[in-house]
């Protein structure tokens, strides 16, 4: 398994629980798609993992969440990892 791991400066709290959920039903019908999660850290940082069964599959969603626009956030950095262990 692989993951996307993409760091994101939070630009408007209002318009973000609308943007997530449209951004999950996306990407939960991605080829490949295992597993993802969505975290804010503070008031203006998040984080998402995105995990995907083969790293083919991963790099591919990389670049898509790079370019996607946004309202609520911008993207701060996008980087693909291998999932080396899980609980």
């Amino acid at each position: 398994m692989h993951a996307v791991v993409i760091k994101a400066t939070i630009t408007d709290r209002d318009a973000l629980p609308t943007e997530l959920s449209d951004l999950v039903a996306t990407v939960s019908d991605a080829p490949g798609f295992v597993a993802g999660y969505w975290i804010l850290l503070g008031q203006n940082q998040g984080i998402s993992i995105l995990v995907f069964d083969t790293e083919d599959r991963a790099s591919v969603q990389a670049p898509a969440s790079q370019v996607a626009g946004s309202d609520a956030a911008t993207i701060d950095s996008v980087e693909v990892g291998e999932v080396r262990a899980q609980a």
